[in-house]
């Protein structure tokens, strides 16, 4: 059992810890993680490189279930590629169903696609809905909101963007069709990485919608995520780049319980 300060560098410098035990073979890191815990396990995981990261996962088995539920859909989707279809499958199916749909649906898609790491978990809300409407429904599920509510019409197209912030100013019967704005900028889900890098909607957006050839709305993808895949850019997403998307999100947390109300606070800022 690693020592608790141990466990700490782990914790508080999973890069520096990474860098060591890149030295060490898979099948050793893999007997070493299963004395750490997962959040922690989790941490250090995605700073090995993925060659690594692979090799640990194909020896921890179905125990390593509990470390992916830490990691991003995309992160994991990626790993989970480099394994073969049976262990692939075996940690898959380890995971609780209702925690694994972002990961099923990410593995639907090809590495390197737009749809490999989107995130499903999104607050949407229909058009014929009012303000009201949206409030209760972002306080049944805080930790969905962002700063944009999607808004999606009876066939679950994307048809408009409407910034949560708008709700604060608006009527509470005023129908959320009449406040989003329309034609809102989209990723396609089988559109390449590299391609949705370089879109010129992040000037704007650091989160942005993605969609099928339908219009039909999947889910979300975050700057952050596209900017850190080798099959964006062939390299690490810019240290100063990620650091301004974390002051960004960070200034959404601190306002989102302006919106829900202070009770709902804890629960959004798990986002």
């Amino acid at each position: 059992m690693p020592s608790p300060i141990t466990v700490s560098f782990l914790e508080m410098r999973p890069l520096e810890a990474a860098r060591i035990l890149e030295q060490e073979s898979a099948q050793e890191l893999a007997l070493f993680f299963r004395e750490v815990p997962p959040a922690v396990v989790a941490r250090t995981l995605r700073n090995l490189t993925p060659t690594k990261a692979a090799g640990c996962l194909e020896h921890l088995g179905g125990e390593g279930a509990s470390i992916l539920r830490q990691m991003p859909t995309g992160i994991v989707a990626a790993l989970l590629r480099r394994l073969d279809a049976g262990r692939r499958t075996e940690l898959v199916d380890a995971i609780p169903h209702s925690a694994s749909l972002s990961l099923r649906l990410a593995l639907r898609y090809p590495g390197g696609t737009v749809g490999s790491v989107l995130d499903p978990h999104v607050l949407t809300a229909y058009d014929h809905m009012t303000v009201a409407d949206l409030v209760r429904l972002a306080r049944g599920a805080p930790e969905q909101l962002l700063e944009y509510v999607y808004v999606l019409d009876g066939t679950q197209r994307l048809v408009g963007a409407l910034n949560t912030h708008q709700c604060l100013i608006a009527k509470k019967s005023s129908p959320i069709g009449s406040l989003c704005g329309t034609n809102p900028i989209s990723l396609r889900a089988r559109g390449s990485l590299q391609e949705a890098w370089s879109h010129t909607g992040w000037a704007r957006f650091s989160i942005l919608p993605v969609v099928d050839r339908e219009q039909i709305f999947l889910g979300i993808v975050r700057r952050r995520e596209i900017g850190a895949s080798s099959d964006a850019r062939g390299e690490p997403v810019a240290k100063l780049q990620g650091a301004l998307m974390s002051l960004a999100e960070l200034y959404w947390k601190s306002s989102v319980s302006t919106f829900l109300g202070p009770g709902d606070r804890q629960s959004a800022a798990k986002q």
